[in-house]
């Protein structure tokens, strides 16, 4: 989602600060690195999504304008200590142009075992699927996908273990409802579940990670700056269960996290990795920010 210059700069008066929680994790989440990410070319920026690869050594991004990364992460001691950048290019549509305009604010990322690739958009509510090259294939949409917001749609994409395709938007479709989460088959969409809005969060970014838990990471804006959380379910038949909360940030102290990334590192513990979307905005900036979930 993207914000006006005074909600961008309310926002970015990263002033530290201490909320009361009402719901206190029952997991926590160690600081394990941050770092800004800069780089001068026009095109950077905008960062709304990621997936972290080889067992967290590469990064593949998406930005706000519909281009593509890839870049190299480097640690020292398991902290997280630099990012350099490999690769770019726009994204293409279906008939082999760069995405543009209206079209190119993509938001969301997930990609499978054999390297699909899928893509949400949240303006024009679509999801995009890179599976034979650089040549999108358009998914069929859901009939609800209509009902969402032009600037509030599929911000998050997860796939799970045996290869269904979840997505919701940021927002609820009303104020009494919860998130409504569409799994996708290989042939049509499904409402599959909703996931229960608390505190003011919207959902930016989700993932599976290799626990099997669904991960979903969300965001509000207070007067302190930005506010970060990560909740997690178990997917069962039954739905959803065994609610979370891993991380909650208190305000200012990141910027606009909206993409996520779950995974395992080579000790075994499980990693959140996170970036923030700078809007292309100077007052923002584009941040990788990494957790350890400890019991």
């Amino acid at each position: 989602m993207r914000y006006g210059p005074a909600l961008a700069l309310s926002a970015a008066l990263l002033i530290p600060a201490c909320f009361p929680a009402s719901d206190p994790p029952q997991y926590a989440a160690r600081l394990a690195g941050e770092l800004v990410w800069t780089h001068d070319a026009d095109w950077f920026g905008g960062l709304s999504a990621l997936s972290v690869r080889d067992n967290g050594t590469r990064v593949v991004a998406i930005t706000d304008s519909a281009r593509l990364i890839e870049a190299r992460l480097t640690r020292q001691g398991g902290t997280l200590s630099g990012v350099t950048l490999d690769t770019s290019r726009a994204l293409l549509n279906t008939s082999g142009w760069p995405i543009k305009g209206d079209y190119a604010d993509a938001e969301g990322l997930a990609i499978a075992p054999d390297g699909t690739m899928f893509v949400s958009f949240e303006n024009k509510h679509r999801v995009l699927r890179y599976a034979n090259g650089p040549i999108a294939e358009r998914l069929p949409a859901h009939q609800n996908f209509d009902l969402f917001r032009l600037n509030g749609s599929l911000e998050a994409l997860a796939i799970a273990e045996d290869g269904t395709l979840f997505t919701l938007p940021e927002r609820p479709l009303s104020g009494r409802s919860g998130f409504p989460v569409y799994a996708f088959d290989g042939v049509a969409w499904r409402r599959a579940f909703s996931l229960p809005p608390r505190n003011g969060f919207l959902a930016v970014g989700a993932d599976f990670g290799p626990d099997g838990a669904f991960y979903l990471l969300e965001r509000r804006i207070t007067p302190l700056g930005f506010q970060s959380r990560v909740r997690r379910w178990h997917i069962g038949a039954d739905g959803p269960t065994d609610e979370t909360v891993i991380l909650r940030s208190r305000p200012g102290l990141h910027g606009n996290l909206e993409g996520l990334s779950v995974w395992r590192d080579t000790a075994g513990h499980l990693r959140l990795t996170l970036v923030a979307d700078d809007n292309f905005w100077r007052m923002l900036q584009t941040e990788i920010v990494e957790y350890v979930i400890t019991e």
